[in-house]
């Protein structure tokens, strides 16, 4: 039963992901998908993205975000959303500005969704 629950909280979290990277790109011209299957694979690379190369960036960044009071963790979001542009096609971002303001408005939305669904 716990493999089961387990699964089922995996796919709601990668529904609610997808929902959060569509409706974040909604928001933003310079944010596109070229198919329903761009923004799936798009949801699942944010999560393993965000298990493995966010952590090891933000170590590394660590002596900048002191300096800047912690607002070099949103230039970090900015950079992991074009990593994952760059490796998932159909996926495209317009440069690290557009990336760093879509990776905070799909933080928002995300956080909103699992409140609600969760």
């Amino acid at each position: 039963m716990k493999i089961v629950k387990l699964l089922i909280d995996m796919l709601v979290t990668l529904i609610l992901s997808s929902v959060a990277v569509f409706g974040a790109s909604y928001l933003f011209s310079g944010v596109t998908f070229d198919s329903t299957h761009a923004l799936i694979l798009t949801a699942i690379a944010f999560g393993i993205a965000n298990v493995t190369i966010r952590p090891i960036l933000h170590f590394i960044s660590l002596p900048l975000s002191v300096i800047t009071l912690g607002l070099f963790a949103f230039i970090v979001n900015g950079i992991v959303v074009l990593l994952v542009s760059w490796f998932i096609p159909g996926f495209s971002v317009d440069g690290i500005f557009t990336a760093i303001l879509f990776s905070i408005v799909m933080g928002i939305i995300n956080v909103i969704l699992n409140a609600i669904f969760k």
